[in-house]
């Protein structure tokens, strides 16, 4: 059993499946900022 960020993980699997989950999160936000940076940008011309 291990703690990553306070989330209790019993087995590998369910670690593995959890890092995955979050980082698609993080890639979405990501890629939302940067296209609305991207489309402010292209408008201010």
């Amino acid at each position: 059993m291990k703690s990553i960020l306070g989330i209790v993980v019993d087995d590998e699997e369910e670690l593995a499946s959890l890092f995955t989950q979050f980082s698609k999160l993080i890639y979405k936000l990501l890629k939302n900022k940067f296209l609305r940076f991207e489309y402010n940008k292209s408008n201010n011309f």
